[in-house]
């Protein structure tokens, strides 16, 4: 009920640092009983009642104003905060009775489990959408986190998902709703032939989200340059959804990246931005192992943004946090997918940030934004997945991976049309497996046509002479 990083930071620092890393929306979150049962307890008295003489310590140290601040109190400050340096704030019921979230039976999960009163959540939101209701930088309340366990009902979900979002918005019509799904936030199946554009009859706003499990970073300065080569991979590319499809069976269920992504490929929720009447999603939660030691999340991560951008999705990340209070019994306990490091003041992953950043811009391309340096007209660029950075092409006509505010704007018309660098009459054009691809003005011969390659429709393929199909792709070892 205390927000993280109070013991470690005064208020102020962090939520300028928060801005500084280019977030522009906080995803804050909040347990049901910390209004319904908890509203006048201090934050010095809910630390005590845990035993955390160090968080204590730290708070009268960092930030004194806010100990005997009630855990509410706290909440609008930190809120207070953010605004003052440009940030927004999403207010997420996580859960109802304090505790780490999730599992199947944990009393949290569905309406009518043991700690979720249907008519208390109800008068939950209404207090919290009331209360900020005059606060601007407040722009989204969520319906609920992770919805879960044996109790899980469409015909209840959706029952309450219509009174959920009505309360919200009769607390705080200016606020966007944003509406959580079955089975973890993984699964809209229950609206494929249901609209939810019921509730409000004057000027709806309303959201909706997936979720999955990883994490974001600043963009680093050195801008590396890194030539790209063509080289004879698509047909181990062909395979990349079936086999990670197979190694993420192996995981825990719903925490799983990649379990999400397939999902989203199978429309269980991509199609919710389709059809009649199509709604924005929201994913509020991704980011991977910053460490940089879990496999899947390096494997499906590429994959996930790129989906972002090309969507044009908004999204959020888990998560900004280097350690909690408590969690599973131990004070300080790590937060592998936290972007910050153990002393709160720099990021664990420099690269990770410098891929986010240039996510940030891909999705604003997505959305119709335009980039600063644009004369207006459409344009492509060559994205890497597996490094986050761009194609350019230099004066003397090499292609080059730099930092994607240096790109390069192409023109592709679409399928077997060839890749023409925007200004000229050059194209690219596949010399062979292994060699580095040219800028020429042949662009009729089929080594400069290229298509969309493999499952993922993330590769760019071009045939070579005889036939054989040609990926382009880079090698960081060549210079």
């Amino acid at each position: 009920m205390v927000p993280q990083r109070l013991h470690k930071r005064s208020l102020h620092e962090l939520a300028l640092h928060v801005s500084l890393m280019g977030f522009n929306c906080i995803r804050l979150t909040y347990a049901t009983h910390m209004f319904t049962c908890y509203a006048n307890l201090t934050v010095a008295q809910r630390l005590q009642n845990l035993n955390l003489t160090n968080a204590i310590a730290g708070i009268k140290e960092n930030n004194p104003d806010l100990l005997n601040a009630t855990v509410v109190d706290a909440q609008k400050a930190v809120i207070e905060e953010l605004g003052l340096n440009g940030v927004m704030v999403l207010l997420d019921n996580q859960i109802s009775k304090p505790m780490w979230c999730c599992n199947d039976d944990d009393g949290n999960g569905f309406f009518g489990d043991k700690y979720f009163d249907p008519n208390e959540w109800l008068q939950c939101l209404s207090l919290v959408s009331t209360r900020y209701k005059d606060t601007q930088t407040v722009i989204a309340m969520s319906f609920r986190n992770e919805l879960r366990g044996p109790l899980q009902s469409e015909r209840v979900w959706y029952q309450y998902v219509e009174k959920g979002a009505q309360t919200i918005h009769s607390g705080n019509p200016n606020v966007l709703v944003l509406i959580s799904s079955l089975n973890y936030d993984l699964d809209f199946q229950g609206l494929r032939n249901r609209s939810f554009f019921f509730f409000f009859w004057q000027s709806p706003k309303l959201g909706t989200y997936g979720k999955i499990w990883n994490s974001k970073h600043i963009p680093d300065q050195s801008n590396e340059i890194i030539h790209m080569r063509v080289t004879h991979i698509c047909s181990r590319s062909h395979l990349f959804i079936e086999i990670m499809n197979q190694q993420f069976r192996k995981l825990e269920p719903y925490r799983s990246n990649g379990q999400f992504f397939v999902n989203m490929k199978r429309y269980e929720v991509g199609f919710l931005t389709k059809g009649k009447n199509p709604a924005p999603l929201f994913v509020t939660e991704f980011g991977v192992d910053q460490m940089g030691e879990n496999p899947s999340d390096n494997k499906l991560l590429p994959c996930f943004m790129a989906y972002l951008a090309r969507h044009g999705l908004d999204w959020a990340l888990w998560a900004l946090q280097a350690s909690y209070y408590l969690r599973d019994g131990h004070q300080d306990h790590d937060e592998t997918y936290g972007m910050f490091n153990s002393n709160w003041r720099h990021l664990k992953s420099l690269e990770f940030h410098s891929k986010l950043h240039t996510i940030t811009l891909l999705t604003n391309f997505g959305n119709g934004l335009i980039y600063p340096k644009s004369d207006g007209r459409s344009y492509k660029i060559l994205y890497h997945l597996l490094s986050g950075k761009c194609a350019r092409a230099n004066k003397s006509n090499d292609i080059h991976v730099s930092e994607c505010w240096e790109m390069s704007k192409w023109d592709h018309q679409g399928e077997g049309t060839p890749t023409i660098l925007q200004g000229t009459r050059s194209c690219l054009k596949a010399i062979g497996d292994g060699l580095l691809v040219a800028l020429t003005i042949d662009c009729k011969s089929n080594q400069s046509k290229w298509t969309l390659a493999s499952n993922s429709q993330f590769q760019l393929a071009s045939k070579h002479e005889n036939g054989t199909e040609l990926c382009l792709d880079w090698d960081p070892y060549h210079s």
